[in-house]
């Protein structure tokens, strides 16, 4: 007996011990450029009446600085999944009460992701076993992805810089999976959000090469329209020319054109 008691008593000092070490290394999981560079915008002592969030998708196509000038682009990457562009809504809302628009979007493969892994934008602000739940769950990506990404700013892009040109081999998009149940929450969350605080809002598709139209994509289509959430379907399409480092990333040359398009589309 005292052998068993003293089996659980160092499997739980070693499990403490496990959480401690994992608080301690991964102090600040998230350390993404990106997102203190759009944090310090949101800081600013300035009006924002207008904001653009989103993936990557709407970072690389979307220039803020051919519209009004309190108009902002707070884009982070697909990484970060709709719960966050959630979150850093919020984050502004609270900073800037005085927002007006929203204007929210992402690339088509995004609405199929999950949030296990996602990193939490708003970690330091949970207590310590939920910081170290989301550090745990964080472990995935700090290890196989954040090594291999680099993460520079674009001042003249506004965004991260790109790598090299994508060369064009895909024909087209076809989405593997349906909208998971993660972002149709967070969809919701952002819906609600924007009419509890008289937010006018609208969800955009960003740039991509063509996209097959299978039950996939129905699966996202008919989410909002099911949901009646205030959204425009049709998106800049890409091609071998005006296509940057991903087949959702307009290259910066041709950030004029994307942005034309989707002023054109949403009528500003």
């Amino acid at each position: 007996m005292k052998l068993f008691f003293g089996k659980i008593s160092a499997f739980i000092f070693l499990l403490l011990l496990t959480i401690v070490i994992i608080e301690i290394i991964l102090k600040n999981p998230i350390s993404d450029p990106l997102l203190e560079y759009q944090n310090n915008k949101i800081e600013k002592e300035t009006i924002i009446n207008t904001v653009f969030f989103g993936d990557s998708s709407c970072g690389n196509s979307i220039d803020v600085r051919d519209m009004d000038p309190n108009t902002y682009n707070l884009s982070l990457t697909g990484d970060y999944n709709l719960s966050n562009t959630l979150r850093i809504l919020e984050r502004t809302y609270e900073k800037h009460p005085e927002l007006e628009k929203v204007y929210i979007m992402h690339s088509f493969d995004v609405f199929s992701r999950m949030d296990s892994g996602i990193l939490n934008i708003n970690i330091n602000s949970l207590n310590y076993f939920e910081r170290v739940y989301y550090k745990i769950q964080a472990l995935k990506y700090v290890l196989t992805i954040r090594p291999f990404v680099t993460l520079k700013i674009d001042l003249a892009n506004d965004f991260l810089k790109q790598n090299k040109k994508h060369i064009l081999n895909e024909k087209s998009l076809i989405l593997d999976n349906q909208i998971s149940f993660d972002n149709k929450n967070s969809l919701i969350g952002i819906k609600n959000f924007c009419n509890k605080n008289d937010l006018k809002y609208l969800f955009l598709f960003g740039p991509s090469i063509k996209v097959i139209k299978n039950e996939n994509y129905n699966s996202i289509i008919n989410f909002f329209r099911t949901n009646k959430i205030n959204f425009i379907e049709d998106y800049f399409e890409l091609n071998e020319i005006n296509i940057g480092d991903g087949i959702d990333h307009v290259a910066p040359d041709f950030k004029d054109e994307s942005t034309k398009f989707y002023k054109a589309l949403i009528g500003i």
